[in-house]
């Protein structure tokens, strides 16, 4: 079942900062092209569970946090974080 994947504004806030701090915006991209291609097809499968709801996914160098609405058929990425090239 594929699922709208939906990236809350502080996502592209913390991926504006990583970028200034001089992370390639390629690295990023190609990172965020995975996460969402993973997530947009059984999403409910993918990560770790953290709490009752909220799950992560790590694809080297990020973090994602994320939900997924399921009656809407929806996932909801609500925060980035860099985890660099050792996780």
């Amino acid at each position: 079942m594929w699922h709208e994947v939906v990236w809350d504004s502080e996502c592209f806030e913390q991926l504006q900062v990583m970028v200034a701090a001089g992370v390639p915006p390629r690295w990023l991209h190609e990172t965020i092209r995975v996460i969402h291609d993973e997530l947009s097809s059984d999403p409910s499968g993918k990560g770790t569970q953290l709490s009752e709801g909220l799950r992560r996914l790590d694809v080297t160098p990020l973090r994602a946090f994320f939900h997924v609405e399921q009656a809407e058929m929806r996932v909801m990425v609500d925060a980035l974080w860099w985890i660099g090239f050792d996780a």
